[in-house]
Formats: structure tokens, sequence, C-alpha cells
């Protein structure tokens, strides 16, 4: 997005109809045997021997022939053909709607600029000045679909991406609600309507027009309302309770407290005490809402202080010397991260790494489940001094578990992943039976949703990086952003929880990644043949039969 530097004035004109843009193809429906098939495979050795045996046969049962498996799979198909995305209203909901967590950490990512340097402070309301122009000029861009379409790179490239998500970046906002929150989005306009944006400065909240008579306002012009805000936020005298606080609550909790705020506001106008009384509850209520804000203070203090973070900058090698091994940067770093959690936990987990579908209609993401079995017989072969694996096995294993891993990649961005269809079944289901079978609420299934090790690559060619919460409490998050020449790793996790630690699982990719290379660097004559995965990369998984 060219908000960090000034691109070309373009006049926006006439939005392009959807026969100008590709036409992308539906997301598929994978068959119902193979998904029950890789489910078996992902969790057979991550789980005790009785309790897959448990699962196996629950699975069986669930697939049988005649039985709900094909039910639940032929009303899928149908949901296929009526819309434009069958999993994309579940997997929102899913993933974000019904979390009932608050934002912070638990959901909401981080994007960290390069470091500025500012003089004073207005020369730091002139970069906000210049950052806020960048992105309306961004948005008259996507409003007349004048962004061209993005094209997949990494495995498959070349293939056209779905766009719709941009269209809604700047038009859409999450509506907390008692159970369930609602994505709200508004019909953006390629003419200039009356706009805004949300300043939040000393902890208020400022309101600031952006288009007025159709016109947009200009980097000066906007400067200059950014100082008279700050001027504004400074009078302490003026200043109203700090309710954005409630926002960082829980989703239902901010909700309720939406609910009164909404309530109390329509209350006021209606009885015309707005222009008497600016602030409202502080005034009506002083003792409580001290005692609220005290509540909101320690409750957001209490997240900001669980959170254990580090950004790490792993600098003796980066892509470039993977790609010369001729296998993927991203399946190369993925593996590591398995054998860093090996090292630690003597185990591996369920893990999440987010695969783009977007070469399908709506298309958002699928996962990777990337501890696969081959990860484990390496990981065990690399651990495990006293069996005194041969480097050149260990080579080998290495080989097999990025093999399996770049083959489980394709299998996810062509739409032929577990996840999102296991979920699909398990929707429909909710909305067949009386109750959920019991396919859904076996504790392997349960298990292989509690995704300990929550991963995502967001390459970048500018000096920023992002970061992300743990999605489980004993977990870890790991977002890495792969360089030519370094990677690096924003590892979370949560102080709250003994067995974890985000500084010892840096400490531990950083071990994982030299004695992977180390493999690597082996002589020929030693091991035989570079890792060269990329020309299997699309055979299809052996899943385990149900």
């Amino acid at each position: 997005m060219p908000i960090l530097e000034k691109a070309p004035h373009k006049t926006a004109t006439k939005t392009p109809s959807s026969e100008e843009e590709p036409k992308l193809p539906k997301l598929p429906v994978p068959p119902l045997q193979q998904t029950l098939a890789t489910y078996l495979r992902c969790m057979q050795h991550l789980v005790p021997e009785e309790q897959f045996r448990r699962s196996q046969a629950i699975v069986q049962q669930f697939g049988a022939p005649g039985g709900l498996g094909e039910t639940l799979q032929q009303k899928l198909l149908e949901r296929q053909e009526k819309t434009a995305n069958w999993v994309s209203e579940y997997w929102l909901n899913d993933m974000y709607l019904n979390n009932r967590l608050a934002l912070p950490v638990n959901s909401s990512p981080a994007v960290i600029f390069a470091r500025q340097h500012f003089q004073d402070t207005s020369d730091q309301l002139r970069f906000a000045a210049s950052l806020i122009s960048g992105v309306l000029h961004y948005k008259t861009l996507l409003d007349s679909h004048s962004i061209p379409p993005d094209c997949a790179k990494g495995q498959l490239s070349g293939q056209p991406l779905c766009m719709k998500q941009y269209y809604g970046l700047f038009s859409s906002y999450r509506l907390p609600g008692h159970t369930q929150d609602t994505l709200v989005a508004q019909k953006s306009s390629v003419m200039p309507e009356p706009e805004h944006i949300i300043v939040a400065c000393c902890n208020q909240f400022f309101v600031l027009d952006v288009v007025i008579n159709f016109r947009r306002l200009s980097e000066g012009d906007l400067f200059t309302q950014l100082r008279k805000i700050v001027k504004m936020a400074s009078n302490e005298d003026e200043r109203l309770p700090p309710i954005g606080l409630l926002t960082s609550e829980g989703r239902s909790e901010w909700a309720e407290a939406r609910t009164v705020l909404v309530k109390e506001i329509a209350e006021w106008v209606l009885g015309g005490q707005v222009e008497k009384d600016a602030k409202g509850i502080e005034k009506e209520q002083p003792m409580k809402s001290r005692a609220n804000q005290e509540h909101l203070f320690c409750f957001f203090h209490r997240i900001v202080k669980n959170l254990d973070f580090t950004v790490y900058k792993f600098d003796i090698f980066g892509k470039t010397f993977i790609k010369k091994q001729k296998c993927s940067p991203d399946a190369f770093i993925q593996v590591a991260l398995q054998l860093a959690f090996y090292r630690l936990h003597r185990r591996l987990v369920p893990t999440y790494e987010s695969a783009s579908i977007r070469r399908f209609q709506e298309g958002r993401v699928d996962n990777i489940r990337s501890a696969t079995p081959e990860a484990l017989s390496f990981v065990k072969a690399i651990t495990d001094h006293k069996a005194a694996v041969p480097d050149s096995e260990k080579l080998q294993l290495l080989k097999d578990a990025i093999r399996a891993q770049t083959e489980y990649t394709v299998m996810a961005i062509t739409g032929m992943a577990i996840d999102n269809h296991l979920l699909a079944l398990r929707e429909l289901a909710r909305d067949t039976c009386k109750e959920l079978p019991e396919m859904f609420t076996d504790e392997t299934y349960m298990m292989s949703n509690r995704f300990i090790l929550s991963t995502s690559q967001v390459p970048t060619t500018m000096e920023m990086f992002c970061c992300y919460g743990p999605v489980v409490p004993n977990g870890y998050g790991a977002c890495y952003n792969p360089q030519p020449e370094s990677i690096l790793f924003c590892i979370s996790s949560f102080h709250g929880c003994k067995d974890t630690s985000s500084t010892k699982f840096a400490k531990a990719v950083e071990e994982s990644l030299i004695e992977m290379r180390d493999l690597c660097s082996l002589p020929e004559s030693t091991v035989g043949k570079p890792l060269a995965t990329k020309e299997k990369a699309v055979r299809p998984i052996q899943g385990h039969q149900p």
C-alpha cells in the first residue's frame, strides 16, 4: 500500500465492469474420503495410540457409505452451487466474529513500520498528514477498481487473485455483539462523498472530515486539522472519559457497554442535556465512572503485561541460501519451526500456517498443517543423539519433511486442504442435526483445532514487520519475514504459561536453522544431491484410509 511514498496523482474515472476483471473459479469442495483420510494422517502421530483408534472408528462411521458424512457432503455441494464461496461466511464467523476474547493480542495483528525520527510535534503531524493523504489516494484507486489484480507468488505463481477484500478495506467495521459480532460494510463511491476518519489523541477520539463539498482535504489542510486536534486534546478541562478503553474489553462486555452508552446518549439528546453536560457519565455518576475507568486500565494493563513478545533477526542466512538448495524458503522455515518446538517441548502439536486461497472467488485462507509425520521423523533424528543417525539419513529426512510441507502447501492453495472442509461440514451439521455429530465432539477433533503453534509468513520489501499473539493460552505466535540475507521473526507467548518462553523459542529457531544449514552444506560425496523438492511439489499426499 503506497502510504509512505508519494505516488503521482491519478484521477479515477470509472469503475470497471465485472467482465473487465479476471473471472475466478469457485472454491472446489474436496472429496469427502480424501479429507477424512488426510485428517487421520495429520493427527495420528500427535495423539496417543488408544485415542487415535477411537477417533479412527468415529471417522469411519461418519464417512460410511450412505452415512451422515455423505449427506452433509451433498448439502455442501448444493451450497457451492448457490454461493460465490461455500466457506467464506462460516470461516469469518468461526475465525473472528464468534470469538469473545478482547481484540488486542488475541485477534488483531499489529504492523510495525520503520522508526521515524521527529524533531518536534509538527514534524510528527506532517508525517501523519502525509500518511493520511496517501491512504485517501489509495482509497480513491480502490473505489474506482483501478488497482491491478494481484497475482500469486511462490508456489503456482502467476495466477490472478481475488481482490474483493481490498474493496472493503476502508469502508467496513466490526460491530460488537453479545454472542456474535457483525461485519458492517459500507458501499464506496467513485465520486468523493462525505467521508471521515477517527483520530485518537490523549485517549480522546475526534471525527475528522476528510471530504468537504466533494473535495478531499489537501495534505496541508490535514496538517492544520491535526494541529487543532492536538490542541483540543491537550485541554484537560475538556477531556471526556477514555471510553476507547471499552473496546479492549471482551467482545460481549464491550457490546453491553456500547448498548448502555448508546442508550444514555439517546436519552441525553431527547432530554436536551447534551449542551448542559458534555461529560455525561463522569459528572452524573463520578464514582461509578472512575471505578469503571480503573477497572478498564487494570484489564488492559494485564493484557499487555501478560504478553511475552520478542523480535529476532536471524542474519546468518536468508532465502537466497535456501533457494540455492532448490527448495521453498517457506517450507524450509516451517520445518525449522517444528524442530524448534520439538527441542523445547519434546513433541509436535497441531500447527496453523495461513495459506491463501484467493485464487478462487471470495477466497481468504485455509490452513497448512505443518506438523507432518515427516517433520516428526526429522526432528526426532536430529535431537536423538543416542541413536547416532548418520548425516546422510538426517538430510534425507529433511528432504522428506520439506517435500511433505511443500505438497500440503500446494494442496491448501488449490482448495484441497481439510480445515475449511471440516468446518463447513460441522456448521451444516449444526443446522441439520439435533446434536452435533461425534465426529466434531471427539477429543482428537477438538485437539486438532487448538493451534499451540500459530504461524504465518508476511513478506515485505520494506523495513517493517507484522506480529500477533498466540491463539491459545499455552501457545506461540510465530510470524516471519524472509529477506534475501536474513529472516525476521516475531515470536509471542504468554507469561502466564510457565511452559512457554518467546526468548527460548527464538533461540531454538536459531539453533534449528543453523543445524539445517549445516546439513545442506555437507559435501555431495557424503550425502548426495541438494534438496530439490520443487519438481515433486504437486505429488498428492497419501492419506490414511478411514
